[in-house]
């Protein structure tokens, strides 16, 4: 009897790995044929999701016209990409915001994104959090001795500003990968002061608008953009994780 517990306790992984492998080699089949709502269906029901699963979600997504959600789910595929296929991926959000006759980022904001990502890529997240402090120590350093020489003072700015160049960036990649975040899903849904549906509207929001999500009750969302605050259903918000079914 122990043997066979044994056996079972062993194989029990692998035979859980089938079902898995079997439903996203027919989700893939269907999403060679074009059959991008019989293939959302099986990925939906996918856990864990990874790069790849995320990926081809929002092609179905963007293939259906549904391009909010095409944008969450291409944007959950972000998360450890190489440069190469991060810039291919935002490639796409850009091509789904344009549908929407919207702008994704501007020009710079891209490039200087594009450009960090393919500096730190490489780097673990341990070397970036060591060679912030080595700089900052180093531009105290040059601070401090600037009394002997004019050229510490230039110096100690200088490491100044790339040990808070690499912690902006850290800041902004914790908070784009592990912060919630939601994509609005409706154009000019609206946005409450508090979670009721006959409260004060602050204002209508546009469709696609990336928000933070900063607290959670039965049926609505606290959000957060550079634009407004306030109390949204969550229907209308698109939550990182969440796909909303189909309809």
């Amino acid at each position: 009897m122990r043997c066979l517990l044994s056996i079972l306790f062993l194989i029990g992984p692998m035979l859980n790995a089938q079902p898995y492998e079997e439903k996203f080699l027919q989700a893939n089949q269907h999403y060679e044929q074009g059959l991008y709502a019989n293939a959302l269906t099986i990925y939906a029901f996918l856990d864990p999701k990874g790069q790849v699963i995320w990926y081809n979600m929002g092609h179905c997504f963007y293939q259906l016209g549904r391009y909010p959600e095409a944008i969450s789910c291409w944007q959950e595929s972000l998360a450890g990409l190489s440069p190469e296929k991060y810039n291919c991926v935002q490639k796409n959000i850009a091509a789904a915001y344009k549908k929407l006759h919207k702008k994704y980022m501007p020009l710079w904001y891209e490039f200087l994104d594009g450009l960090l990502r393919w500096l730190f890529w490489w780097m673990s997240l341990r070397i970036i959090q060591i060679s912030v402090i080595v700089m900052w120590y180093a531009a105290w350093i040059c601070f401090y001795r600037k009394s002997r020489r004019g050229r510490h003072a230039t110096m100690g700015l200088f490491f100044f500003l790339c040990g808070s160049l690499c912690m902006t960036w850290m800041v902004v990649d914790y908070h784009k990968y592990h912060v919630a975040r939601g994509i609005i899903a409706h154009d000019t849904a609206p946005l409450h002061v508090i979670a009721h549906d006959t409260s004060h509207i602050i204002c209508r929001t546009d469709v696609a608008d990336i928000v933070t999500i900063l607290e959670e009750k039965p049926g609505w969302y606290k959000i957060r953009s550079d634009k407004y605050a306030g109390w949204m259903q969550s229907h209308h918000v698109i939550k990182n994780g969440i796909v909303p079914a189909l309809g």
